[in-house]
């Protein structure tokens, strides 16, 4: 008997073996496909967020104030589609675009001068989002400095004249009016005295002597160059004048000028008490001439 119910027990045991067998068996082929299947989606259907690029103005650029300035973004969703792109400047907000290209333009007036932070957000069309921020900075519009040539013609402010002198650069030097009159160095014999407006090189220096008299109605050819930074050229100012006078009389001429005629001219270089030099614009030659003899007087203006 009690081998029969051994054999009875090791016949149940191998029963249960064999079921747990089948069941595990029915398992990896019925569920184990469909946790992996459900493991995929799950991982399929996880979005992908979308790009955002600022493409101009660049990072770190120098805009000019004045001008409105456009700005081109670019976004895209490799798992689906952009739904809107957003511009803003400093949280302030320039528009929204739905669709390609996302370009904008940011209104001048809110260009001031100073550091600017523009940033666009792109939201995909499952609310995922991209952001991009770039850094510019506003300043003044450059204005190219104007070069010069001897001769060429120099209006700026209401000041005009011919340039009949050019720094190594080519941006300063000095003009000469176009105009021209005739007047006594001195107003009468009575102001035949020692002004000590000697200074052969800077007629400017010589108005600053006699502007220290106070009475600068007394020299009327000096009286009538000196306004506005006029002044009346000093002796060899003057010859320098006449060493390009070729160069400049065509332009005296076209820019409805009078051209120099050939003869005397006062300089504010004075002699002594009683004379004063002139230049013969012709030859260059200098003449010491009687502060009382009316001569031909032209103007110069330092640029």
């Amino acid at each position: 008997m009690i081998h029969l119910k051994s054999k009875s027990l090791q016949l149940h045991s191998t029963n249960f073996f064999f079921v747990r067998g089948i069941f595990l068996n029915v398992v990896l082929f019925f569920v184990l496909p469909i946790f992996l299947f459900t493991s995929c989606n799950n991982e399929y259907d996880e979005n992908i967020s979308p790009t955002c690029q600022i493409i101009s103005p660049i990072q770190g650029e120098n805009i000019y104030s004045g001008s409105d300035l456009p700005v081109s973004v670019s976004a895209e969703d490799s798992d689906g589609n952009i739904a809107t792109v957003t511009l803003y400047i400093d949280s302030y907000k320039i528009g929204s675009s739905t669709e390609a290209p996302y370009d904008f333009v940011i209104p001048s007036q809110r260009l001031s001068l100073g550091g600017h932070i523009i940033k666009a957000i792109a939201y995909d069309d499952k609310d995922d989002v991209a952001q991009s921020n770039i850094s510019i900075y506003v300043k003044n519009m450059e204005i190219p400095a104007t070069r010069y040539n001897i001769g060429d013609f120099y209006h700026v402010n209401n000041i005009e004249g011919v340039v009949y002198k050019i720094s190594s650069d080519s941006l300063h030097g000095m003009i000469i009016a176009l105009e021209e009159t005739i007047l006594p160095w001195v107003s009468d014999s009575s102001m035949l005295t020692n002004t000590y407006a000697t200074h052969t090189n800077n007629g400017s220096a010589n108005l600053n002597t006699l502007l220290l008299e106070g009475n600068l109605e007394n020299y009327p050819a000096i009286s009538w160059a000196s306004n506005n930074n006029w002044y009346l050229p000093a002796k060899n100012e003057l010859i320098e004048i006449q060493n390009v006078l070729a160069r400049i009389q065509g332009s005296l001429y076209t820019y409805s000028g009078t051209t120099l005629t050939y003869g005397l001219y006062w300089s504010s270089t004075e002699i002594d008490a009683y004379n004063a030099w002139s230049i013969n614009i012709e030859t260059g030659e200098n003449f010491n001439n009687s502060k009382l003899d009316s001569l031909r007087v032209r103007k110069v203006h330092q640029f």
